[in-house]
């Protein structure tokens, strides 16, 4: 008696074929991955404020100190911020969270 495939079988074949199929077709260099990366990182940086996806305790800082994105807040350091009225500790986490998200973490200062 022959065993034949079961319906299940010769569906993941042909799913193994369409990806090997798409693989080919799609080709992603290392290039097009650290422009997509850069491009997210500007886009991130260059977002009004308003819409970041932040804490609104953060969003109200930013506001009350007239700063209008995350490059604006970046030019001053993590001790710097927590000094400032408004920002604390709840703020350094989520702007935190949010860079280190998109692979900018390192542009937050320490010192």
């Amino acid at each position: 008696m022959q065993v034949r495939p079961s319906y299940l079988d010769a569906l993941t074949l042909k799913l193994h074929a369409l990806i090997a199929l798409i693989a080919k077709v799609i080709v992603i260099t290392p290039e097009d991955m650290s422009a997509n990366v850069k491009k997210r990182q500007l886009d991130i940086l260059s977002m009004p404020a308003a819409h970041l996806p932040v804490i609104d305790e953060l969003i109200s800082f930013m506001h009350a100190w007239q700063i209008a994105n995350l490059e604006q807040l970046l030019v001053y350091s993590a001790p710097e911020l927590l000094n400032m009225e408004g920002f604390g500790y709840r703020c350094l986490k989520s702007l935190y969270t949010l860079l280190e998200a998109n692979g900018c973490e390192h542009l937050l200062k320490e010192e």
